[in-house]
């Protein structure tokens, strides 16, 4: 059972693997059913053809655009699990000295880097209850603390710096989420151009992307129990084991 902050969490990675196998389906149908055309049902419900080419081509950018759907769901799941902790931090009436010293360590390093930025706007705003409230909800800008590179040891960092284990899963599925990295790095060339979905496309197999989807799902899935543990028994907490 997932804490109520982690359910949210569960609930993005199970959308987002369904558009994925989604997308992946529709690939795979038209790749094995050879089909070339379009269709649509008209404003009347009626269906109906439309009459533009599928090319080849087109399958492979299809293809490629899978990988910008599995880094969203990585990405998106570990930022609503960061949200997660950090939100049950500034609701739990505890102190900065309650917290275990690697967590205490990660906030005093957030909270000075945000201040060093030359556009922050990280001050002591007197809206919250005490200086600790401030710390912990100035030093996490969920835009920035990702920025695209998740891989497996960005992971594993976190969950080090926060204090959450990652739960026992099926590595012969996850691959102990090994293609992470690919992943990050796909999505990145895409994204920044210095390599085009076509040739991405062209490197790739439907077959070996569902093997990705099916890997990141039950990694993530681990992620998302340890967390859940995490706050559910107040593990951020020192005394607490």
């Amino acid at each position: 059972m997932d804490s109520n902050y982690a359910n949210a969490a569960r609930e993005i990675l199970n959308d987002r693997i369904e558009e994925i196998n989604s997308h992946l389906s529709f690939i795979n149908a038209v790749q094995s059913e050879g089909a070339s055309l379009l269709a649509k049902f008209d404003k009347k419900e009626a269906f109906k053809i439309i009459h533009y080419e599928l090319s080849r081509d087109f399958i492979r950018t299809q293809t490629a655009t899978t990988f910008l759907l599995l880094y969203n769901a990585v990405e998106s799941v570990m930022t609503e699990l960061l949200d997660a902790i950090h939100v049950t931090l500034v609701e739990s009436s505890i102190s900065y000295a309650d917290l275990k010293p690697c967590l205490q360590s990660r906030l005093i390093k957030s909270f000075k880097s945000r201040i060093l930025e030359p556009d922050n706007n990280v001050f002591l705003s007197g809206e919250m209850n005490t200086i600790f409230e401030e710390v912990v909800a100035r030093s996490y800008l969920k835009e920035k603390f990702f920025s695209g590179n998740i891989t497996k040891k960005v992971i594993e960092n976190c969950s080090q710096d926060f204090g959450f284990s990652i739960a026992d899963h099926d590595k012969s599925i996850s691959k102990n989420g090994k293609y992470l990295s690919l992943i990050k790095d796909k999505r990145n060339e895409l994204a920044h151009g210095s390599l085009s979905f076509k040739e991405c496309g062209k490197e790739v197999t439907v077959e070996e992307l569902h093997g990705y989807t099916r890997s990141i799902e039950e990694y993530l899935s681990a992620v998302i129990t340890g967390v859940s543990d995490y706050l559910d028994n107040a593990l951020y907490l020192e005394n607490v084991s």
